[in-house]
């Protein structure tokens, strides 16, 4: 099943989108695929979501809808890890 999103960027982030007429950051509708199979463990770490993210990044097309998700998510998620680092918690403290 394909679906129509609008994909920002894609000819972003170590892509060329040179000769295709469009310039970095322009918006997109690309097709969505119908997704990739169910992995076989879930993930229990940050560093282990953004490995399973880099993996679906490196399996779809950059135009393609889920790939422009997995890349915002990613972006977001690679923050959050960040953060963590410097000693960041979701959870507030008392």
């Amino acid at each position: 099943m394909l679906r129509t999103v609008y994909c920002p960027g894609a000819g972003r982030v170590g892509r060329s989108s040179a000769g295709d007429g469009r310039r970095p950051g322009d918006r997109i509708v690309a097709a969505m695929s119908a997704g990739l199979p169910a992995p076989p463990v879930p993930v229990t770490t940050v560093a282990g979501v953004i490995a399973r993210m880099e993996a679906i990044e490196a399996a779809l097309p950059a135009t393609d809808g889920l790939a422009c998700f997995d890349r915002m998510y990613l972006q977001v998620t690679r923050q959050i890890n960040s953060r963590l680092g410097q000693g960041f918690s979701p959870i507030p403290r008392s």
